[in-house]
């Protein structure tokens, strides 16, 4: 788990410093004197923030709290797979000790939860000393229909039991949204299978239509952005009797194939906590294989440059959070779009387009 959350963290731009004195002295600057809940002790850029939880006035979720001389500031913050409490702490006269795995969530619903951390850890907070914890909540979709939640913080201050509470608000002026509470993928692989009709000179080459596997990556940096690479292919077959071992039998021996390579901008729509939409447009790279009329040697290979799109509907139908087959689990029905505007056989072109309707099998964590 712990794998996932640095990943989920690193696809939302976490930014630290590019050495470790550099990042001490970022961790250093994070913090100032104030101490009022008006006022905010970080500056630093970490994920983003829960748009819906933010004050319209300071447009930020911060809330702060001095408790036993030691001053706590919490955000709620969330990246594609995770919602976070940031803890910010700064001890203001005694050593605190302090343990992430007893800070206790407690939802409006009346629903409690603890942070997915290790349960050996503590941090000790020496005088004047400073910490940034952050501690995944276990399931986004605990934020569904919430409007309040109430973080518990024990601590003890050199043997002195202390407890902070932090008490966060969604303004019930701001829209609820999806991204808050639907859990979402960072990394993607896809294998999808469809049938395509081809157009233009494409259709001398492959016939009127073809039949299409694709292999696809998807990286989601950010909720809605993100970037695909593609490699898919295609073949036309001639049916012909053959004689194996006294027996007439059909095969099918391929005369023409042609692969694809493909990468471009990636958009993600959330349409409901299980269910996305997908729209892709990217640059091709096609290479078309033909054999002579034999149809045993290879007669000409050329390549070729398009445009690829696709329009895909996608539904969660499993979560796996531990083991081997560890991932989220989609099917993804949706429009595929292939266009080569710059291809020559010989003589000849094979430009043309491809479309059809593509099925997909996708997992990503």
């Amino acid at each position: 788990m712990k794998y996932l959350i640095a990943l989920s963290l690193l696809f939302s731009q976490v930014s630290h410093a590019n050495d470790s004195a550099a990042a001490a002295a970022t961790v250093l600057l994070l913090f100032g004197a104030a101490r009022g809940a008006e006022h905010s002790i970080y500056t630093g850029r970490w994920p983003d923030e829960l748009g819906d939880w933010k004050s319209p006035q300071t447009q930020i979720t911060a809330e702060v709290v001095e408790q036993c001389n030691f001053l706590i500031e919490g955000r709620l913050m969330g990246t594609n797979r995770f919602n976070m409490l940031m803890l910010i702490t700064k001890n203001l006269e005694k050593e605190v000790k302090l343990k992430p795995q007893d800070i206790e969530f407690e939802f409006e619903s009346g629903l409690v939860r603890r942070g997915q951390v290790d349960l050996d850890t503590e941090y000790t907070v020496k005088k004047d000393g400073k910490y940034i914890i952050i501690i995944p909540f276990p399931r986004k979709d605990d934020f569904f229909n919430q409007n309040n939640l109430n973080v518990s913080v024990p601590f003890s201050a050199e043997g002195k039991s202390c407890n902070a509470k932090l008490v966060f608000g969604r303004p019930q002026e701001v829209k609820p949204l999806l991204s808050t509470y639907t859990r979402m993928t960072t990394v993607d692989t896809e294998l999808s299978y469809g049938v395509l009709a081809n157009s233009g000179n494409l259709k001398k080459y492959l016939g009127d239509q073809s039949t299409m596997f694709r292999l696809q990556v998807n990286l989601i940096g950010q909720q809605q952005h993100g970037a695909y690479f593609g490699f898919g292919g295609t073949s036309r077959y001639k049916m012909e009797a053959q004689d194996l071992s006294d027996s007439g039998l059909i095969a099918f021996t391929p005369t023409s194939s042609l692969t694809v390579f493909d990468f471009g901008y990636l958009y993600r729509k959330i349409l409901a906590k299980k269910s996305f939409l997908y729209y892709r447009a990217g640059i091709e790279f096609s290479t078309l294989y033909i054999k002579d009329d034999n149809y045993s040697n290879l007669s000409y290979r050329e390549n070729g440059l398009g445009v690829h799109g696709q329009l895909l509907y996608s539904r969660t139908f499993a979560q796996i959070d531990q083991g081997v087959w560890m991932g989220d689990y989609t099917w993804n029905l949706g429009l595929e779009g292939h266009h080569i505007f710059s291809g020559d056989v010989g003589n000849d072109e094979f430009t043309g387009s491809q479309i059809g309707i593509m099925g997909s099998l996708t997992v990503g964590i």
